[in-house]
């Protein structure tokens, strides 16, 4: 993996938002993850367990080391915000 880790100041009042963008595997990358968590403090800390854990989940779940085929998200017309109030499902 190669990765960097941060914070993002976005308020005078309010904790950092903490990050993590990295790739993987680093000699022949296949996956790149970017996590975010608003006002989680410090990316280290708070972002790269979450990162880890996608990314277990990632290399235990592809098959013959062949990577898991992208989800391709539904082609369906937009909806404005007040015609539904239900949350999209994917």
């Amino acid at each position: 993996v190669a990765a960097k880790t941060g914070t993002a100041q976005w308020s005078t009042t309010g904790a950092p938002h903490a990050w993590f963008t990295g790739f993987a595997p680093y000699e022949k990358p296949e996956i790149v993850i970017t996590i975010l968590v608003e006002e989680g403090v410090e990316g280290s800390t708070i972002a790269v367990p979450i990162a880890r854990e996608v990314l277990d989940w990632y290399f235990t779940n592809r098959k013959d080391g062949q990577p898991i085929t992208p989800i391709t998200p539904p082609t369906t017309a937009p909806v404005s915000p007040s015609a539904s109030s239900a949350p999209l499902k994917i």
